[in-house]
């Protein structure tokens, strides 16, 4: 009955995507052979990692048969091959990426089944590494923890830092990030900035991961950690959060809901007409926008004063002379002036008898490190079909079926209704609820996030576990009698999210 029921589903789908999502349903407890999909759809953030990459190699486990890994090499890329790659199809590699399948035991593609989710630094050694001129070039660098003040950990030497090992940084059993405060005259903290830290290491963080380290630090945060949604012992308040040009024309720029907090445009980003575009479409549906590291009067994203809430004024940036009328400018445009990279009490005083009434930088609070445990990694071809599918207005109920076969995904599913829909989380009877509870371009966010943050070798033995056991539920239901599908979808589901929290 449940093949059935997906086999109805999958009517839906485009012909050229129905064979692989219906070979994603093969029970994952036999051990017959799987046809080899070739040419799979891997993921649009290829592009968004690092334009300045030389190569970039990858391998995608299947997530079916073990025995299959399934391997594409990027070509070199450049600005207009970014650009169409940004533009075009929201998953996919370009044409000229080939699928390579390989049949290698599992014990021999254990070691080298390289994580999607870290893109170039999989296989350090292929990347070029662009080494700054000056280090004022890198504090204007899309860094997504631009936050960081002085020499703080995260903002890199003149030097390229070494980056850590793929197999170490995607092997550990937590997750890091960090979070910056923001307090007010009083001291009260209202809202945090959210910055990416490495995993394994506390080494510097390269300039050029833009949305990799965005991506990766929200996910961190926000699913694995359940910074606002596990009960925090202190309130987060609002979030701000980093976000490069090629992030925040990409639909990964959804889940920062206004609900959730700010998306800081960095200063890296030339407002465009596409850019003013786009943040006039997010902000015409209640998206809430910063200013970050503003430095002078002249700053081109003025342009976009009218959409954006606050000013967050990099203080020791500013030229002598030039703070106050940057403050008048700010207040006579109706913006709240957030002092960032404060770093004596002094300073706060000074601000505080300009108007200035939110503070950030080390005067404050140096930023905190969290760990958090890792969910499971996600199958990367049930997550990328998931992703193209939802992208192109596919059917919740059709999408839930896809979903089903990966625990780790269901896992994530979960979280995000009780992030972005949780008034739903108790009245939801099944997956397909579950998903069509979710804004539907948030949800295509998340899949895209997770595509560069969710695809990693972690809690495999957890989810095999699971899936046996769901697997022996579904024989229990179906040896119960005769059922309705619907009923013993609900059933089936209730086990299914009582057991996915055991993760």
């Amino acid at each position: 009955m449940w093949k059935e029921e997906f086999s109805r589903s999958a009517r839906q789908l485009p012909s050229s995507l129905a064979s692989a999502a219906a070979n994603t349903h093969n029970d994952t407890n036999t051990n017959a052979s799987t046809d080899i999909v070739t040419d799979i759809d891997c993921t649009p953030v290829m592009p968004l990692l690092q334009p300045h990459a030389a190569s970039i190699s990858l391998a995608v486990s299947v997530s079916v048969n073990p025995s299959i890994c399934v391997s594409a090499t990027h070509a070199p890329l450049h600005a207009n091959t970014v650009d169409r790659a940004v533009s075009t199809s929201p998953l996919g590699l370009p044409p000229s990426c080939r699928s390579q399948v390989s049949t290698s035991p599992p014990s021999e593609r254990r070691g080298r089944a390289a994580l999607l989710a870290y893109g170039a630094v999989a296989h350090p050694r292929s990347v070029a590494r662009p080494v700054p001129s000056a280090a004022a070039d890198l504090r204007r660098a899309p860094v997504a923890n631009a936050a960081d003040t002085g020499a703080a950990a995260g903002v890199c030497s003149r030097s390229a830092p070494a980056i850590p090992a793929a197999d170490r940084e995607h092997a550990t059993a937590h997750l890091r990030f960090a979070l910056q405060p923001i307090v007010d005259v009083s001291g009260r903290r209202v809202g945090h900035e959210l910055l990416f830290r490495w995993n394994s290491s506390d080494q510097p963080v390269m300039p050029t991961l833009g949305a990799y380290a965005t991506a990766s630090a929200l996910c961190h945060a926000l699913i694995d950690g359940q910074l606002l949604t596990g009960g925090s012992e202190e309130p987060v308040g609002t979030l701000y959060v980093n976000m490069d040009e090629r992030f925040l024309l990409s639909p990964m720029a959804e889940v920062m809901t206004p609900d959730l907090g700010v998306i800081e445009i960095l200063e890296t980003i030339v407002p465009t007409a596409e850019v003013q575009r786009r943040v006039q479409d997010l902000h015409r549906r209640g998206y809430r926008f910063s200013l970050d590291d503003v430095e002078t009067t002249e700053d081109p994203r003025w342009v976009l004063a009218e959409y954006v809430e606050s000013v967050k004024i990099d203080v020791q940036a500013v030229r002598p002379g030039a703070l106050v009328p940057l403050i008048s400018m700010a207040r006579a445009a109706g913006l709240t002036v957030v002092a960032e990279k404060v770093e004596t009490p002094e300073v706060i005083a000074e601000l505080s008898a300009l108007g200035v009434r939110l503070f950030q930088g080390y005067a404050v609070q140096r930023p905190m490190v969290r760990s958090v445990p890792a969910l499971p990694g996600c199958h990367s071809r049930t997550l990328g079909l998931m992703q193209q599918l939802a992208a192109q207005g596919m059917a919740a109920e059709a999408l839930s079926v896809i979903a089903e076969s990966d625990p780790a995904l269901v896992a994530r599913l979960l979280r995000l209704q009780a992030l972005h829909a949780p008034h739903q989380a108790l009245l939801s009877r099944d997956l397909a609820q579950v998903i069509d509870s979710l804004p539907r371009p948030v949800l295509t966010g998340w899949l895209t996030q997770w595509l560069i943050a969710a695809q990693h070798v972690r809690g495999q033995e957890a989810v095999a576990r699971l899936s046996r056991e769901l697997a022996a539920d579904r024989a229990q239901l179906l040896a119960a009698g005769p059922t309705e599908a619907a009923e013993r979808r609900e059933q089936l589901f209730s086990r299914y999210r009582y057991r996915v929290q055991t993760f």
